[in-house]
């Protein structure tokens, strides 16, 4: 196992588990409450000590293990939806460290990345990555909310392709996989076609259910991040009343410093690299079969676009046309439905007690899914930034 983590600044003050995740053993812990007040309020005074104590130095700190009974959140997003985005955004601000369920086995280049929550699920943590029902870890725990952060489907198979085949967040493969291995690339794509669906159904089955769910999509935290990353927050904290808070404050005043470089623990790629878009690398039958299948999610999260009136506000939001042999597809779901879900959420969370909360406990059980890999055929050439070799540095 590497031992970089003993003599990395980051790692001040934690100690590593017989598990290999990371706690806190000189570091200096974060009360829940303690915290949570000081955001909602609006003493800044108070906000300025707090933040020349445990903010300035941007080191992110764990929880002190009190119960948050009623608090805990599934971050429960598909792979390369922007998870790590958004997980650094809420570290940046509260100061405090995200949980994963994830094996340190699998992703400990996440924590010499600085995402020091892999494998930690406890009271030290209040919001928790998961890619249910896609099991990657052995562990059980209970969460009473749900965060949900989605991704045009074509990015996101995109990314797949490139994290699978290079190994890391930063792989960028320089082959054109389409052209250059058609059939792996079609097995990736309609996989993952697949597993969306399957996704999108198991997030339709809870929000029947009644549990707080809330919504953000990866290209909203782009273009609107305060808009984006203030709704957020006021579902973590259960709240509507946010106008003039220290909460907002940061949150802007940390936007207007750059925030978002800062929330990337990897580089963003853009594009693929040998096409216009990341549409441009599937052909007319692999688009067929996404927009055929994933037609309810496309319409669910506004990603389609509609000439209905009722549907104007909604259409910066839009991207793809309805294709002609879709045109009278009709969906269950209310079009940009997750946007009047959100607003009911917080109607019901900022009214809510903490009992109320609790009783929305669902146990995310522990398990290990088979993952189908597909790896390309051919010698990629792979460059990796955090992982550089003689070919790639």
């Amino acid at each position: 196992m590497s031992t970089r983590w003993k003599t990395h600044p980051r790692f001040a003050g934690l100690k590593l588990r017989e598990d290999t995740s990371f706690a806190s053993d000189t570091r200096e812990e974060v009360d829940y409450q303690e915290l949570k007040d000081l955001l909602l309020s609006r003493d800044f005074d108070a906000y300025e000590e707090y933040k020349a104590r445990l903010l300035d130095d941007e080191v992110i700190r764990f929880l002190n293990n009190k119960p948050i009974n009623g608090e805990r959140v599934s971050y429960l997003t598909y792979t390369r939806s922007g998870n790590t985005f958004l997980r650094k955004y809420i570290e940046l601000v509260t100061g405090v460290v995200t949980g994963s369920e994830f094996t340190t086995r699998v992703p400990f280049p996440f924590q010499l990345q600085g995402l020091i929550g892999e494998h930690v699920v406890d009271d030290t943590v209040f919001v928790i990555k998961c890619h249910f029902p896609l099991r990657f870890g052995p562990l059980d725990y209970p969460v009473n909310k749900i965060l949900v952060c989605t991704r045009s489907p074509f990015n996101v198979i995109r990314s797949n392709l490139e994290f699978f085949q290079g190994g890391s967040n930063q792989a960028q493969v320089e082959n054109d996989i389409p052209k250059e291995d058609p059939e792996t690339w079609n097995d990736i794509v309609l996989h993952h076609v697949k597993e969306i669906v399957l996704y999108f159904n198991h997030l339709m089955q809870k929000l029947d259910a009644g549990f707080p769910m809330y919504f953000t999509r990866f290209e909203e935290l782009i273009s609107s991040p305060n808009e984006e990353v203030l709704g957020v927050f006021k579902f973590l904290y259960n709240t509507t009343d946010t106008d003039g808070t220290v909460l907002e404050k940061r949150i802007n005043d940390l936007i207007e410093e750059g925030a978002a470089k800062k929330t990337q623990t990897y580089k963003m790629k853009g594009k693929g690299k040998h096409y216009a878009c990341d549409e441009d690398m599937f052909n007319a039958a692999q688009k067929k079969a996404l927009f055929s299948k994933l037609f309810d999610f496309l319409w669910f999260f506004g990603y389609w676009k509609s000439d209905d009136p009722a549907h104007a506000e909604f259409q910066h939001l839009a991207k793809f046309d309805i294709p002609d042999y879709l045109k009278n597809q009709k969906s269950k779901f209310q079009y940009c439905q997750y946007k009047m879900q959100n607003e009911k959420t917080l109607e019901w969370i900022s009214g809510s007690t903490q009992e109320e909360r609790q009783k929305k406990e669902w146990v995310v059980k522990g398990g290990k899914t088979f993952y189908a890999f597909h790896r390309c055929k051919m010698e990629l050439k792979i460059r990796d930034p955090y992982f550089p070799t003689e070919d790639n540095a």
